[in-house]
C-alpha cells in the first residue's frame, strides 16, 4: 500500500494513535487501507515489534480502528472503566469490534461476563433485542 500522507501521530488522553497511513486519508483510501491491512497485517507486524521493544518499558501498543495502532502504559486500556463502575451483584456486558489478542478492544472483551465481537452496530441492536 503506497499512499502515506499527511499526519502520522494523534495525541489523545492517556495515550498516543499512530497511523501508518496517516489521519489525513479520505474514507474511500481508509477503507482500501483496512482492506489491504487484513491480507498483509501491516499493523500488526509493527505493534509487535513496538510490543518486543517497548513492553520492557511498561508501553505497549495495540491494533486500533482501521488504520491506526494505540500506545499506551500497559494496564491503561478500556478495562480500566471497571475500575470506576460499581459492580456489586452486577453483570457487565461488552460489545466491540476489535476483539483477538493484540486488538484495541481486547482487554475489556476479555474481562465482561458477556462479551460480543459484532462488525456493525445492527449486530449490537440485534443481541440486546434478543436478550
Amino acid at each position: 500500500f503506497n499512499l502515506k500522507t499527511g499526519n502520522h501521530i494523534e495525541f489523545r488522553t492517556g495515550m498516543v494513535n499512530f497511523s501508518v497511513v496517516g489521519r489525513d486519508i479520505s474514507l474511500k483510501e481508509r477503507e482500501l487501507y483496512y482492506e489491504w491491512d487484513l491480507i498483509n497485517q501491516e499493523r500488526k507486524h509493527i505493534a509487535n515489534e513496538f510490543n518486543n521493544t517497548f513492553m520492557i518499558n511498561g508501553i505497549e501498543a495495540n491494533i486500533g480502528g482501521k488504520i491506526s495502532i494505540d500506545i499506551q502504559k500497559v494496564g491503561f486500556d478500556k478495562s480500566q472503566v471497571l475500575n470506576h463502575i460499581d459492580l456489586s451483584n452486577k453483570k457487565t456486558m461488552f460489545f466491540g469490534d476489535k476483539c483477538k489478542f493484540g486488538e484495541i478492544d481486547y482487554p475489556l472483551y476479555n474481562v465482561c461476563d458477556i462479551s460480543h465481537e459484532v462488525s456493525e452496530w445492527e449486530d449490537c441492536f440485534n443481541i440486546i433485542k434478543n436478550i
